[in-house]
């Protein structure tokens, strides 16, 4: 059941790829945050076939070495509420600190309704891949009432959207400056006494956020931003004392580009983000 609806099992999984194959950002298995999994769609309903698309994950914790790749169709926001076409897993991921290792997910989708797809870690070329195929095509009853539903549901997927991608940014902003500044080149940089506030503060937010799974978009967004006021200090004056030579470290830069990236998705709310985020832009310029 599904929000007390039944799963429509009249529909071939298999027969559905044709009209929209979609697939989750990624799973993980040692994800200890158990987030619901929102799905970036790859084919479109009435999409022309063959085609190919291409997305680029990365890895969810601290030393993970497999995750777990989810095939959906279905048109609606979350993952459980669209059927399961196929499951794969990629092992054998060299470990590292969250986000540093790239996924490669490649889609192929045929003429005659095959869909074949690969996960390629980036690092080490290593790769895995399923097939799921295609015997029938969805009459146009079938496909209507798959479109109906998602349409009928569309304001509240959207809310839903939007609810999960406020909290996936608060906790990706906090891990990432708290890995920022545990970065040995950081030391050099950056005081004792800001370093600890900076990852005292994170730790904050990522426990109140295991407490308070259910909140709603505002308070994730409230939460996130009195996180970025604390840190928005420390990083201008990380720019005004900085100097060549610390920041061309692959990793570091990788972060403060994570950084950037959830910044930016808060500069439409205050001015302190704006500042914050030209801050980034400028230190990734100087040292890149």
């Amino acid at each position: 059941m599904f929000r007390g609806r039944e799963l429509n099992k009249s529909i071939n999984p298999d027969e559905a790829v044709a009209h929209g194959a979609e697939q989750p950002c990624h799973n993980n298995l040692v994800n200890t945050h158990k987030f619901p999994n929102l799905h970036m769609v790859i084919v479109n309903v009435n999409s022309t076939i063959p085609a190919r698309k291409k997305r680029t994950v990365s890895i969810y914790s601290d030393n993970q070495q497999a995750t777990l790749i989810k095939v959906f169709e279905g048109e609606r926001a979350m993952t459980a509420d669209n059927n399961i076409l196929g499951k794969f897993e990629l092992t054998g991921i060299p470990p590292a600190p969250r986000g540093v290792r790239q996924i490669h997910v490649i889609f192929d989708l045929d003429a005659k309704g095959i869909l074949n797809v690969s996960a390629q870690d980036k690092s080490t070329g290593k790769e895995t891949k399923i097939t799921i195929t295609n015997d029938k095509c969805l009459s146009k009853e079938e496909l209507e009432r798959m479109v109906s539903e998602a349409e009928k549901y569309k304001n509240e997927d959207e809310a839903q959207r939007q609810r999960i991608g406020a909290k996936n940014a608060l906790e990706s902003y906090a891990y990432n400056m708290k890995s920022t500044m545990e970065d040995d080149k950081m030391k050099k940089k950056v005081s004792k006494v800001d370093r600890k506030t900076v990852i005292d503060k994170c730790a904050e937010a990522v426990d109140w956020l295991d407490k308070n799974q259910t909140a709603e978009k505002d308070e994730f967004e409230y939460q996130h931003k009195k996180l970025e006021k604390v840190c928005q200090s420390i990083i201008t004056k990380l720019y005004q004392a900085g100097g060549p030579g610390g920041f061309a470290e692959y990793s570091l830069v990788t972060k403060l580009c994570n950084i950037l990236k959830h910044t930016k998705f808060q500069i439409k709310r205050d001015n302190a983000s704006v500042l914050q985020f030209f801050v980034l832009v400028l230190l990734l310029h100087q040292y890149l």
